[in-house]
């Protein structure tokens, strides 16, 4: 989503209505104040995680831990 905003952001927000570019921003739009409505759930997994309250909205995420082990696979 964040992308399709950028996206439509970088055309200068002066395209047509029928321009893929502008029915994508205007889809995401329509999403997004689906999720903030209620009416859509993000997929976020059962699993224990620590649970922030900001306002209105819930993030839940797990534990985030940086090792050495954790970063194995990502060095060429």
């Amino acid at each position: 989503m964040v992308c399709v905003i950028a996206r439509y952001n970088l055309w200068r927000r002066d395209l047509p209505e029928d321009h893929p570019v502008y029915i994508a921003y205007r889809d995401t739009l329509k999403a997004l104040r689906e999720i903030a409505d209620g009416r859509v759930s993000l997929p976020i997994d059962g699993g224990a995680g620590e649970v922030t309250v900001n306002g209105t909205f819930a993030v839940k995420s797990r534990a985030q831990v940086f090792t050495d082990t954790a970063f194995a696979g990502m060095v060429l």
